[in-house]
C-alpha cells in the first residue's frame, strides 16, 4: 500500500513505550462531494474511522466506524485501497505518561449502499457534537486550516493534520481528475 504521508512530531524521548495502533478511514464521494464527520463544538472535519478492535479485521473495523460515524452502509466490492498514513508523536493521553503514539492509518475509497441511517457516536463523538456532513472537498479542507490556525487548537486534535493532508490528496487525485476526464 502506498505512503499518503507520515506525521512525525519528534516531540518524544527517544526509548520510550510505543503505544500502537491500526486505524482504518473511508473516503466516500458523490458528486464530487463527500461524507465526513463534522465537530459542531470545535469546528473541524475529519474522515469517518477509527481503530480497529482486537478481533476484528481491518474491513470489519471500517465498515463499522464507517457505519457509526456517518451511518453509511459499506459496499463491500467498491472497497478500494486508498493509501497508508503514520502518525508518531508523544501520547496525549493522561494515563500514557512518556509513551510514544504510533498510529497506522489505512485509508479506503468506498461507495455507499442503501439508505443513510442515524449515526451512533461515541462519548467523545457526542461531546464534539458530531455529526454526518456531505460537503465539498473545499468546504472541509478551509475549515480545518482554520481551525488547526486558532488558538483553540490542541494537540488532542493532531489528527487533523493528517486528514487535511489526506483530504487535500484526495481533491487534487480523486475529485480533479474525475472532473478533467468528464470534460
Amino acid at each position: 500500500m502506498r505512503l499518503l504521508g507520515k506525521n512525525d512530531k519528534h516531540d518524544y524521548k527517544r526509548g520510550s513505550r510505543i503505544i500502537r495502533r491500526i486505524g482504518v478511514r473511508a473516503i466516500i464521494i458523490e458528486d464530487n462531494k463527500i461524507y465526513l464527520s463534522y465537530s459542531s463544538r470545535n469546528k473541524f472535519y475529519k474522515l469517518p474511522g477509527g481503530g480497529v478492535n482486537k478481533g476484528e479485521s481491518i474491513i470489519e473495523a471500517l465498515k463499522r466506524e464507517t457505519l457509526e460515524e456517518v451511518g453509511i452502509d459499506i459496499l463491500n466490492k467498491s472497497i478500494k485501497r486508498y493509501g497508508l498514513y503514520i502518525d508518531k508523536w508523544r501520547s496525549v493521553r493522561l494515563n500514557d505518561g512518556d509513551a510514544i503514539w504510533l498510529q497506522k492509518s489505512f485509508c479506503f475509497i468506498c461507495k455507499r449502499y442503501g439508505e443513510l441511517k442515524d449515526i451512533m457516536p461515541t462519548d467523545s463523538e457526542i461531546y464534539d457534537q458530531s455529526e454526518r456532513r456531505f460537503v465539498s472537498i473545499d468546504e472541509a479542507i478551509s475549515t480545518n486550516e482554520a481551525r488547526m490556525k486558532s488558538i483553540e487548537y490542541s494537540n488532542k486534535e493532531r489528527f487533523l493534520e493528517r486528514d487535511t493532508e489526506i483530504l487535500k490528496l484526495i481533491k487534487k487525485e480523486l475529485i480533479e481528475n474525475t472532473k478533467k476526464r468528464k470534460n
